[in-house]
């Protein structure tokens, strides 16, 4: 049973479905990606947004805090209580009853310490000022004059040792020069929270980070992100802080392997208002525009399938058709004609395989004729075979009939004849060995000589150690011939041929000289071509010169059995043209070794 081919339908099918699909994938690819940068692009931006509504937060509380504490400046009681005296009982009572005032509804507790370690507070406080001088709390205020700061610090105050959001500010003696009183505010949680109240529908995680990269507040309104995640998480943004305030920017978005760190940090306290946005935040509005890409790119395609395969079949229709009609050609029947009426291109290869069909029928009875005729021919040319050892041995009744009348010259030419046939026949083989092949120029030559009445004289030369080396035989005459046509034309005498063969470093050496009329630079460099010009047109560069047949046949030969191994080129000089061939020794088997 035949195999069924892939019809043009199928495959014209197959094509346009694969290039369509390439396109289609190529734009999506480029689509989805250009929207996909966008669309990051404007999420950041709308979380910038985010975070900055939560920087907002943070300014209105410290402006709140800023202006609570303003008033502690300029009460009398504590500017009094920083004179070197001691305050009377009534001016502590005056000055504690003032501290009600100064807070606000997030304040926890807040209290007041003199430059005579003297606390005013509203609840019972008993500060340890070791503790106190060692800690962060006082350390943290500097010398800056009568500047609110922020610190996040345990509560060793109350004695809760909880981490807490302290508010400091130094407080200076207005009239005279002495050691500054500071006040504390402790805050409650919920004066943080008022800095995301209007975000609780926002996916992302919102950090207040001190100055030292501690995060001082945490804030996750929906569960977006694993417990186990969140740890790691946090140690990424202090080390965000870390980093970002040792370069002292303002606001800065950083990328790290669970999401994207947007920052903004508030120079007064050194504190920084971050919003944490999750990577499956960002992927989840990425993969519903991927989604609906997809979907489109689907539905596209699906159009596009029904499309080609409605258009494919219906412009196949009469290739198909034309197909059926060659396959079911009979080559005893020509009278099936193609009928086609498309307006297009197909009607003339109706017509041309109809004028074809006639043209077989015509061909086919030729053909058959000439094979009736063939046939006779070869039972002709059988009755009139003449075995070669025939020819041999009529050469060698010639001979004898020669050497009988003592015919010199004639037996010399018929010895030259019977070794040349004999080598050229060579029982079919053709490869010989060098001395054969010398054997075989040696009697052409010898032939020559008789012929042209001892026009030129020649001289052979062999190595002994590469005599039994094989090539392909009848290298050596053609190019010998062309010496005798064409070096020797206008010559009577002394012609001179010298036939070298010698072994140098890898290479077997051939080389054949004449003294005749030295080549023409034209003829000599379309020869040196023959060596790298393609096979097909080695005849086209050699027909319009005169013996450039047999050079070209012996080249082709020699490239055809030896491929890149050998080289072929003419060297003409004052009074010698020279042609050598030569050939990688490798190439050569020796006859002695394959016996």
């Amino acid at each position: 049973m035949r195999k069924k081919n892939f019809g043009i339908q199928k495959k014209l099918f197959m094509y346009m479905m694969i290039l369509i699909t390439l396109m289609l994938i190529i734009l999506t690819v480029g689509i989805g990606g250009i929207v996909s940068t966008n669309v990051r692009k404007n999420l950041l931006e709308q979380y910038r947004y985010v975070n900055d509504k939560f920087y907002t937060g943070f300014e209105n509380l410290y402006e709140a805090l800023n202006t609570a504490t303003e008033s502690c400046i300029t009460n009398e009681s504590v500017q009094q209580s920083l004179k070197n005296k001691k305050l009377t009982v009534y001016e502590k009572e005056t000055l504690t009853s003032a501290l009600r005032y100064m807070g606000n509804s997030y304040t926890d507790y807040c209290f007041y310490v003199d430059n005579k370690e003297n606390i005013y507070s509203l609840h019972n406080l008993d500060i340890n000022f070791k503790d106190f001088y060692n800690s962060y709390l006082y350390k943290g205020m500097g010398n800056d004059y009568s500047k609110l700061k922020l610190f996040w610090e345990r509560d060793f105050v109350s004695g809760s040792m909880d981490m807490a959001l302290f508010a400091g500010r130094l407080i200076h003696q207005m009239d005279k020069s002495y050691q500054p009183g500071i006040f504390y505010i402790k805050l409650q949680q919920s004066a943080l929270e008022t800095m995301v109240k209007e975000m609780e529908k926002t996916d992302a995680i919102f950090f207040l980070v001190d100055q030292r990269g501690q995060i001082c507040y945490e804030k996750e309104f929906k569960k977006i992100q694993k417990e186990e995640e969140l740890g790691s998480i946090r140690k990424e943004i202090e080390r965000t802080s870390e980093r970002q305030n040792r370069t002292n920017k303002k606001e800065y978005t950083s990328y790290s392997s669970y999401g994207v760190v947007i920052g903004e940090k508030q120079n007064e306290t050194g504190f920084t208002a971050i919003t944490f946005v999750p990577n499956r935040v960002i992927n989840h509005v990425l993969s519903e525009i991927l989604c609906l890409i997809l979907a489109v790119f689907c539905s596209v395609f699906l159009l596009t399938f029904v499309l080609s395969k409605y258009f494919t079949e219906k412009f196949t229709k009469p290739i198909r058709y034309i197909s059926e009609l060659m396959e079911n050609f009979d080559d005893l029947e020509f009278t099936q004609k193609a009928a086609l009426n498309t307006n297009t291109e197909l009607d003339y290869i109706g017509n041309s395989y109809n004028k074809m069909l006639e043209k077989i029928r015509i061909l086919a009875g030729e053909v058959r004729f000439k094979e009736r005729e063939l046939r006779k021919a070869e039972l002709d040319t059988l009755l009139y075979q003449i075995h070669p050892h025939f020819l041999y041995n009529t050469l060698d009744t010639v001979y004898m009939l020669a050497r009988i009348s003592k015919e010199q010259t004639i037996m010399k030419m018929i010895q030259s004849l019977s070794k040349y046939f004999r080598i050229i026949l060579s029982n079919g083989a053709e490869e010989i060995t060098i001395e054969e092949e010398l054997e075989h120029v040696k009697a052409y030559l010898d032939i020559q000589k008789i012929r042209n009445n001892e026009l030129f004289f020649y001289e052979i030369e062999c190595e002994d150690s590469i005599r039994k080396n094989k090539v392909i035989k009848m290298i050596l005459q053609p190019l010998a011939e062309n010496c005798i046509k064409h070096g020797f034309l206008d010559m009577e005498e002394k012609g001179r041929i010298v036939i070298n063969v010698k072994e140098m470093g890898e290479d077997i050496v051939f080389s054949i000289q004449n003294n005749g009329m030295l080549m023409s630079e034209k003829i000599k460099n379309r020869l040196n071509r023959l060596e790298s010009t393609d096979m097909e047109a080695i005849h086209a560069i050699m027909t319009k010169e005169k013996g450039g047949y047999g050079i070209s046949n012996v080249v082709k030969r020699l490239r055809l059995t030896y491929q890149e191994q050998i080289r072929f080129y003419y060297v003409v000089s004052a009074q010698y043209t020279t042609c050598v061939i030569k050939i990688k020794k490798v190439m050569m088997e020796n006859d002695e070794n394959s016996e």
